[in-house]
């Protein structure tokens, strides 16, 4: 569909209030792409009983992105009003949303988890040049897990004015543990 065209649509039904959608999906955003960007372009013309179809990668596109409650259901801070809907279909609603939500709290806690651990793991490495591993490491993993756990439940994302991941970690560390040098090895062991 041409530009125009979708226009003089637009401008036949309704009135400037009314709502527009892609198959039921809000409208998040429109912008103008390269015929060939994130895949080529596919137009059609009716013509007759048929259809005549067309791959297209010259010119440009306007792209109109929708996105449904359930994919928005993805970032946890969504709120959704199910208030129009009846009571089976709204208990339904709510909790397939809540299962996408524990299931994307689920993958941004792993995700989260892994860099900090990355981290972790460089920065003990990195307190004496000269190591080859470090000792008791399975149980500095295990109560960096839960210190990880406790933070996180706090904060998500949210860390408090001035502090870094690094920062509370290293705060932790020293409140919790003794890190001990011996040769090319780092002994991590824990305060009384």
């Amino acid at each position: 569909m041409k530009r125009k065209e979708l226009i003089e649509k637009l401008l036949r039904y309704g009135d400037d209030d009314t709502e527009v959608c892609v198959q039921n999906s809000d409208i998040q955003d429109v912008i103008i792409s390269p015929a060939y960007w994130d895949g080529t372009l596919e137009t059609t013309k009716r013509s007759g009983d048929k259809y005549i179809c067309k791959y297209v990668r010259e010119g440009s596109k306007i792209v109109l992105f929708s996105q449904s409650i359930s994919e928005l259901t993805w970032d946890w801070e969504t709120e959704i009003d199910y208030s129009e809907l009846d009571e089976s279909k709204m208990k339904y609603l709510q909790d397939k949303h809540n299962e996408i939500r524990k299931q994307a709290a689920n993958i941004e806690y792993e995700a989260e988890r892994s860099v900090f651990f990355d981290w972790v793991v460089w920065y003990l490495k990195n307190q004496n040049h000269n190591f080859s591993a470090i000792e008791n490491l399975s149980k500095l993993i295990e109560d960096t897990d839960e210190f990880f756990r406790g933070i996180y439940k706090t904060y998500k994302f949210t860390l408090p004015a001035n502090k870094s991941w690094a920062d509370m970690f290293k705060d932790w560390l020293s409140n919790n543990y003794y890190v001990v040098y011996i040769y090319d090895k780092i002994s991590v062991l824990k305060r009384g």
